[in-house]
């Protein structure tokens, strides 16, 4: 059997074909900046497309392919890490900012109100609290002694009710050491021992029948 010369140019037409089909390279990404016109969603573009270049916003990368109109948004690592840090500075230097604020301000007199309580204690240094007779009715009659609110809700009356000379003063209120010495100088008068007494009495008490019910 023979071939004519048109069916035999035809074949060998057809193995330069598969031929080349068979050594054909896979498919790459096109190169950067270009699109390959082969790719489905551009058979009808005429002209290769360029992507334009990065542009920065807000620290942040924005970019946008023609003509399809679709644009993408890559966040930038760096720029995202630096304004983290940076909103963090912040809210650590704010919160700095509301304690400094918060803070009471500083008494001025505390030195001076400490040195001079300490300075009346050093005119009882020979006194004991414990062996004084206003600590010893005291335990006697309420187990306990009295405490600094409590001394500090009759302060005023004791003022108001016993003489300038007898009445306690800003130290007695201030310093437990300081208000038993104070009230056992002045246990030897009657008067000011009764009208001590009662104000004790009715203070601490009061507070013993609250805990009662």
């Amino acid at each position: 059997m023979f071939f004519s010369a048109e069916i035999f140019t035809k074949v060998k037409i057809g193995f330069i074909i598969l031929d080349g089909y068979m050594n054909k390279e896979p498919n790459k990404s096109p190169p950067k900046g270009t699109v390959d016109k082969s790719w489905p969603a551009f058979v009808n573009i005429d002209d290769e497309i360029e992507i334009p270049p990065l542009e920065k916003r807000r620290k942040n990368i924005y970019f946008s392919l023609n003509p399809t109109n679709k644009s993408f948004f890559l966040p930038n690592d760096s720029a995202s890490k630096n304004t983290q840090l940076g909103d963090k500075e912040t809210r650590k230097q704010a919160s700095n900012d509301d304690k400094n604020n918060q803070k009471p301000p500083k008494n001025k007199n505390y030195k001076y109100e400490k040195y001079r309580i300490q300075k009346s204690k050093q005119k009882i240094i020979g006194f004991i609290m414990e062996d004084s007779r206003p600590y010893k009715w005291m335990i006697k009659t309420f187990n306990r002694i009295i405490t600094q609110k409590e001394f500090n809700s009759i302060y005023e009356s004791l003022k108001s009710k016993l003489s300038p000379h007898a009445a306690p003063q800003r130290d007695e209120n201030r310093s437990q050491v300081i208000r038993f010495s104070w009230m056992d100088d002045n246990w030897d008068n009657i008067d000011t021992r009764n009208v001590i007494i009662k104000q004790i009495t009715e203070v601490m008490r009061h507070k013993k029948m609250r805990n009662i019910y």
